[in-house]
């Protein structure tokens, strides 16, 4: 153990130059569809990865993504890449590494640039989740530059739209799981350290009422108010959120109507569901659709019920358990303390934990206030991380009987 210590000692006297790397990272606009963007800043992704020496290293294109407009018109939008490195394909233990380059923040916010303010370094994605890549990058380094490399694979997936529900790049997700023995993703901690054991399901959905346009004074009763009748099935959806089962049911978006004086003929609602339990998706799908088909026999509307995508919870359960207990287990070797938390938040762990891969996420830096213009990192748990997914994937890599809980 001790020379496992001392080599990651050993490579983190290099740190000072990792903050300036953040940074500049941070620089770079990465919203889900600045294409500009995250094409630039691919390429720098392709050069720090090129030097583990990667066996194959590829960008593959994402699935497009299945848009509805605020005329009701179904629309697809290409997105950004995906970028996959792998090495020590052959060894008999594999490992995925899954991090995701795009932000919330859109070119013309106002938060662009990171600045350092005593302990803490804000900025637009330093925490969620440039700062992870940073971690997985030298955690790799690390791995590549001990004697233990070769005994295992792994492979590095770095997707570009993770922030909309990773729409193109899941089911590429789905193919490259296969036949990995472990998964590690690099979303951040949580302020106070802990890392995520348990995550809420999500799925999104889109209602499009059609009724039919008419003049609001001259020719009212003809008309048929697509509003009022959308007005009256979000009322009943909502009372769906009355469940024992800590399912919530979010309409986040309404949309409809073109004047006062016009009887509006088309409204739109974007709803949200997260959900505990993988069966809780299923029976408040079928709910909906049945206040809809209600509203649809008394208003005499048009009704669509569109799904867009959904995830299923990540559990911690019995083939989830071993890899977080390991993380705790080996944070207190070095003197680390790490929790464990419950989110209402998904990520592209659940995609493979639903797959029976042991997978654990938030293993990158400390820090909160994501999707805000206040997102920060705390500085000193950038090295911290570092240290401890070293540590795991070298005790992974020199010590078989590590490997043998998740085979």
């Amino acid at each position: 153990m001790k020379n496992i210590l001392q080599l990651i000692e050993n490579h983190c006297l290099n740190q000072k130059d990792w903050l300036q790397t953040l940074i500049d990272w941070s620089a770079i606009n990465t919203f889900s569809t600045n294409f500009d963007g995250l094409a630039s800043f691919s390429q720098i992704l392709l050069k720090e990865f090129d030097v583990l020496n990667p066996e194959s290293r590829c960008i593959v294109e994402s699935e497009d993504r299945v848009l509805v407009t605020n005329q009701g018109l179904i629309e697809k939008q290409a997105l950004g890449p995906i970028l996959s490195f792998k090495k020590h394909t052959h060894a008999p233990f594999q490992i995925f590494l899954i991090g995701h380059m795009d932000t919330v923040f859109p070119p013309n916010a106002t938060f662009q640039k990171a600045r350092i303010e005593k302990d803490i370094l804000i900025g637009p994605g330093v925490c969620d989740m440039k700062g992870g890549l940073l971690v997985m990058l030298q955690t790799l380094r690390i791995l590549e530059k001990s004697p233990y490399a070769g005994n295992i694979g792994w492979q590095v997936i770095i997707n570009s739209d993770e922030e909309i529900s990773s729409v193109g790049s899941t089911s590429y997700i789905k193919e490259q799981a296969k036949n990995k023995n472990l998964c590690l993703v690099f979303e951040p901690a949580f302020p106070d350290g802990s890392i995520v054991n348990e995550r809420k399901g999500s799925a999104n959905f889109v209602i499009i009422v059609r009724g039919v346009k008419a003049h609001a004074g001259r020719d009212f009763s003809s008309g048929k108010n697509a509003i009022t009748s959308l007005a009256k099935s979000i009322v009943a959806i909502n009372e769906l959120n009355h469940n024992p089962y800590e399912t919530t049911i979010n309409v986040g978006v309404i949309e409809g109507g073109i004047g006062l004086n016009v009887v509006p003929d088309l409204a739109i609602a974007r709803i949200n569901i997260r959900f505990t339990l993988k069966e809780e998706y299923s029976r408040n799908k079928d709910q909906i659709q049945h206040i809809l088909e209600t509203q649809k026999i008394e208003t005499n509307c048009t009704y669509e019920f569109i799904e867009l995508n959904h995830c299923f919870p990540k559990n911690y359960n019995e083939v989830q358990k071993p890899i977080f207990e390991l993380y705790q287990e080996f944070a207190k070797t070095l003197n680390l303390n790490i929790g464990f938390t419950k989110s209402g938040g998904v990520c592209d762990g659940n995609t493979t934990a639903n797959l029976n891969i042991p997978t654990i996420d938030t293993l990158g830096v400390v820090g909160g206030k994501m999707h805000t213009h206040e997102e920060y990192m705390i500085i000193n748990s950038l090295v911290e991380r570092i240290k401890i997914s070293a540590f795991l994937l070298l005790q992974l890599a020199s010590n078989r009987h590590y490997q043998e809980r998740f085979l």
